[in-house]
């Protein structure tokens, strides 16, 4: 996808390994660190999604998380919608 502030760059890996998911979340957290470290967003069209949540608080600080938690408290006031969703 090509945006007027830059790009996003898809890749898809074939892993046969036993332990394919360690390995799946190990390349998560070493692509979402240097993303990050180069200024880079870990957000994605869609949003940020489960498996980037956690790399969040390198995008935001304390203010920043404690913000969209106050987002979702305007947005979704009876809390029915999906937890830890915007």
């Amino acid at each position: 996808h090509f945006y007027d502030t830059g790009a996003g760059i898809y890749f898809s890996f074939m892993i046969r390994l036993e332990d394919y998911l360690d390995v799946y979340f190990k390349l998560w957290d070493i692509v979402m660190k240097v993303t990050s470290s180069m200024g880079g967003s870990i957000s994605h069209h869609h949003g940020v999604g489960f498996v980037r949540m956690k790399y969040l608080n390198l995008e935001y600080d304390v203010e920043g998380l404690k913000l969209l938690e106050k987002i979702k408290k305007v947005c979704d006031e009876k809390n029915i919608l999906r937890e830890f969703t915007l």
